[in-house]
């Protein structure tokens, strides 16, 4: 991977950055078989992707991944 490409980061967050779910509520999505990368069920929790090159889905409909995904802080 190039400097200048995006980093990967975890599917629950994405799907959370996204409103699809909570991170919790999206590991149980992932677990059930529902959330698909590339067109392959993702089973696994941990699975990481690239937010601007992979493609995302939830139960057959394509995730529209935020722009920019940041931390949030809680003060």
């Amino acid at each position: 991977m190039n400097e200048t490409a995006a980093p990967r980061i975890r599917i629950n967050k994405i799907l959370s950055e996204a409103g699809i779910a909570s991170r919790r509520a999206a590991e149980k999505l992932i677990r059930s078989g529902s959330v698909m990368l590339n067109g392959r069920t993702v089973t696994e929790v941990g699975q990481t992707m690239f937010p601007g090159c992979d493609h995302l889905s939830v139960e057959g409909r394509r995730v529209r991944i935020p722009q920019k995904i940041r931390p949030r802080v809680f003060a």
